[in-house]
């Protein structure tokens, strides 16, 4: 029986893999496609688990991150993603030549769905692309919130008290 050797890179070495493959990504970023349809929902609504669900089937592509957060102008309030312009985004994508007729590619950035600035920037990009929005019992979805946060250390409260208190 053969034995397979898993390599493991060293978490050093991470930042500039990662680095190096954003800078191939943005250098072919003419010959990538992009998204035939976009994730979008809010937190603890199932875009996480969708997101891994379709990435497993064997016509779609996902994007190279998750939450690209490109029309809703990133995370981080200093950058604005959506400035760095389509080299950045489409570096997320295959190569078109990779990909076969019948085959999408697709991105979740969940956040999406609360910006106002996102609707309009998606249809001037790209106009024909399909929404998926993920919605939530809202109930549901903020007792889901409060454990998620609470598993995090971030909610000391019980939940009657953090219930009573918002």
């Amino acid at each position: 029986m053969k034995r397979v050797v898993k390599r493991v890179m060293p978490n050093w070495a991470k930042p500039y893999a990662r680095r190096i493959i954003n800078k191939y990504g943005e250098a072919t970023w003419s010959k990538r496609g992009l998204p035939d349809f976009i994730i979008i929902g809010a937190q603890k609504s199932g875009t996480t688990s969708l997101y891994a669900y379709l990435s497993q089937h064997p016509q779609l592509f996902p994007s190279s991150t998750k939450e690209v957060h490109f029309f809703d102008g990133g995370l981080d309030p200093s950058v604005d993603t959506f400035k760095k312009g389509m080299p950045w985004y489409r570096a997320h994508f295959p190569l078109r030549k990779n990909m076969g007729a019948n085959q999408r590619t697709f991105e979740a950035s969940p956040l999406y769905i609360f910006n106002p600035l996102a609707p309009e920037r998606i249809a001037n990009v790209v106009p024909n692309v399909k929404i998926i929005a993920l919605l939530r019992n809202p109930t549901e979805r903020a007792i889901s919130h409060f454990f998620h946060e609470r598993r995090r250390g971030r909610e000391p409260l019980a939940i009657d008290e953090a219930l009573e208190k918002e």
